[in-house]
């Protein structure tokens, strides 16, 4: 079984060893799976299209999990670009044969970013439209007949671990070592009984 991991930073594991991110982690657990991460820091939506027949299509997975969005709107794009491109790469990848996962991605915590890079982006606005996209995109599932597995690893990093996730992060952006490690431990929890975990 081929399993591939598209997405930004957040995947890719930027700011800890390869053996740490999450998806190494995820791999472990998981031996009898061809994981290949497809995570590229600083990536948007729209770059994950632009390359999904390379990165992704050539090598037919069986599985994808995606996961972005944060880059677009820390960059200015609209809500609505991004819905459109993580509907498109949803869409492409049913049409290819491959059953698409969504990771709606865990947000930043602004008190711990660099005031000046905070102020810029405009934290508290990245904020206001992730939660816009992931209510749009929980919402629009639901009224599908072909339900996707959609993983809210924000809202599971606030259920499961509470303030305790304040430590989580390396720069309230990208997360440490026990922020990857809980991503982990959510995927492998709420994937279970698709990879027979």
């Amino acid at each position: 079984m081929k399993l591939y991991f598209l997405g930004d930073s957040l995947t890719f594991g930027y700011g800890v060893p390869a053996t740490q991110g999450w998806v190494s982690l995820v791999a472990e657990k998981l031996p009898q799976a061809q994981i290949t991460n497809r995570g590229i820091s600083g990536d948007t939506t729209g770059g994950m299209l632009a390359r999904f027949q390379q990165d992704i299509v050539a090598h037919r997975p069986q599985f994808l999990h995606i996961m972005g969005g944060l880059n677009d709107i820390a960059f200015g794009a609209p809500t609505g670009q991004v819905q459109a491109n993580l509907k498109a790469l949803c869409h492409q990848a049913e049409f290819y044969g491959i059953v698409p996962i969504l990771g709606l991605c865990p947000l930043p915590y602004a008190n711990q970013v660099e005031q000046k890079k905070a102020d810029f982006l405009q934290f508290d606005r990245i904020q206001r439209e992730m939660q816009h996209l992931f209510q749009w995109l929980t919402d629009l599932n639901a009224l599908t007949d072909n339900k996707l597995l959609i993983i809210n690893y924000d809202q599971e990093l606030n259920e499961r671990y509470g303030a305790e996730r304040t430590h989580f992060y390396t720069d309230g952006i990208h997360l440490n070592a026990q922020g990857n490690q809980a991503m982990a431990e959510i995927f492998l929890h709420e994937s279970a009984e698709w990879f027979y975990i």
